[in-house]
Formats: structure tokens, C-alpha cells, sequence
């Protein structure tokens, strides 16, 4: 091309139009195209293929899942209370009180853990600490 000559960008996009033209009317080429136009967009090749992630990588998730539901179970367990009790008739019993049961039947004692003590008759016992023990 002499460089006095005008270039003419008609021509020009002609020329680019035929060139490309047997690349649109073929599927493939069109879609192989596109494929590598977007991977160079992520700056991969077509001939790359993705990374695998490395087992250490996926390691993390059931550790964090480990931690989060051990650090649940510490804050939100109950805390620790003085075991308190009562005798069946309904009356709440102090630490230290001696406990007889009376003749005709046995009695039962009830805590605040949910767990009774029956005492036969004539038996008796005594509450010496109500302090949680860990």
C-alpha cells in the first residue's frame, strides 16, 4: 500500500466482514470463539483447565463448623445453681435440716435437678451442702 494512498475504512470493514464470515456461519468456530474471548477476560486459555482446590482448603470448613458449635455449646449451656429441694408436702427444705420420716409412709424428697429421694419409714436423713459441684 503506498502511503499517499487514502485508506478507506469501507473497504477495510469489507474485507474484516468477509474475513470473518466463515467463522459465523460456522456454530462451532463461533462458539469456540466466544469461549476463548471469555476465558481471556479471566486471563485463563482455552487449553487450561481450572484449578483444583487443595484438600487443605476444603479442610477449613468442618473446622470452623467444629469450632462455632463448641463455642454454642459453652455460651449457652446452663449455669451452674444451688441444688434446692423440697420435701413432699410441698414445703422447700433448707441446707443443713435433718429429715425423719414419719411412721405411717415413706417420704419423698424432690431436688431442683429433677431427681427424688424417697426415705421408708422411720428412716431419716440430712442436707449438709446445696453448692453446685463442677
Amino acid at each position: 500500500m503506498n502511503p499517499r494512498e487514502r485508506l478507506d475504512l469501507a473497504d477495510l470493514s469489507d474485507d474484516l466482514a468477509a474475513h470473518q464470515q466463515p467463522m459465523v456461519d460456522n456454530p462451532h468456530r463461533l462458539r469456540r470463539a466466544r469461549t476463548q474471548l471469555l476465558l481471556s477476560a479471566r486471563g485463563r486459555t482455552l487449553g487450561q483447565k481450572p484449578r483444583r482446590r487443595s484438600l487443605a482448603g476444603l479442610l477449613w470448613a468442618p473446622v470452623a463448623l467444629a469450632t462455632a458449635a463448641a463455642l454454642v455449646f459453652i455460651l449457652l449451656r446452663p449455669s451452674a445453681t444451688a441444688l434446692t429441694f423440697q420435701i413432699a408436702s410441698g414445703t422447700p427444705g433448707r441446707a443443713g435440716e435433718n429429715l425423719q420420716a414419719p411412721a405411717r409412709a415413706p417420704m419423698t424428697v424432690q431436688f431442683s435437678d429433677g431427681t427424688a429421694l424417697s426415705l421408708s419409714v422411720y428412716s431419716c436423713a440430712s442436707m449438709r451442702c446445696s453448692a453446685s459441684r463442677r
